[in-house]
């Protein structure tokens, strides 16, 4: 095998093994390129991830997985498990692994902590010679990682728990955005029935504030005590204008009497 048709990604995470089921998920490929590999510059995209995937479903074969790349180099290369199936998921490729018992103990004890996928560019098919593109040759537990941007290890872990704490992340940034617009949302219903009711006049503007905390705390409670609520009659500016001078009269009637009052309390 030429060795040139063959691309590394080391430092892709090793989704570590399950107790409950027999195979482990492993993220094996993303989109990307990468310029900085021995072999040279390799880009890994839909499509030829997509080659990889049914290239695998057509041949007999499980792929190999060993330790530190052993296939390659020719010396003895016990397997550490065998890739049953791949799939290809919202742009990541996946390999379903059946680990060994010695490399499930490796995985668990941590004495390794990555994988490192081998793909090769331009598989020639064995029976046709024809070139069929993109394959998986292999997949090698590693301690040494080439793409480090690739991003944070994920190692004995649970598969089932990973799945559900990355979709519990993905609930809770959903359900916090969801009650950031409700929020926005209840504060304009607010603003619209309180305004309302201030036009309507079944509320004072000075009883905004104190109206609004009431409506925050129970809404519904609050739009029932305004449908009910009566009007605030206010009257007329001028409604005094006609008795302006009985106003005054009796004013000053009542200022006399005051004095008389004051007066009346001062004798000995």
């Amino acid at each position: 095998m030429n060795l040139n048709t063959l691309a590394y990604s080391d430092n892709l995470s090793l989704y570590a093994l399950s107790n409950n089921t027999q195979l482990s998920k492993v993220l094996i490929g993303v989109l990307g390129t990468w310029e900085g590999h021995l072999l040279g510059t390799f880009t890994l995209d839909k499509n030829n991830m997509q080659q990889m995937v049914d290239n695998f479903t057509n041949q007999k074969v499980d792929v190999v997985c060993d330790y530190e790349h052993q296939t390659l180099t020719g010396d003895i290369a016990p397997a550490s498990g065998w890739i049953k199936n791949l799939t290809l998921e919202d742009d990541k490729l996946y390999a379903h692994v059946e680990w060994t018992d010695k490399a499930k103990a490796s995985i668990m004890s941590k004495e390794y902590k990555y994988v490192s996928p081998v793909y090769q560019k331009n598989t020639i098919k064995g029976t046709t010679g024809n070139n069929i593109g993109w394959s998986l040759h292999s997949l090698s537990l590693t301690n040494r990682p080439f793409l480090e941007e690739l991003g944070e290890v994920i190692a004995n872990r649970n598969d089932t728990l990973i799945s559900l704490k990355k979709e519990n992340e993905r609930i809770n940034s959903i359900n916090a955005k969801l009650e950031k617009e409700n929020e926005k949302l209840t504060h304009e219903k607010i603003e619209f029935i309180i305004n309302k009711a201030i036009k309507e006049h079944k509320l004072k503007e000075e009883q905004r504030e104190f109206a609004f905390k009431l409506a925050n705390d129970d809404l519904k409670q609050f739009e029932e005590f305004i449908s009910k609520n009566k009007q605030i009659v206010i009257p007329p500016s001028d409604i005094y204008a006609n008795s302006s001078k009985l106003s005054t009269k009796k004013k000053d009637n009542s200022d006399i009497a005051q004095m008389v009052a004051v007066a009346s309390s001062c004798k000995i």
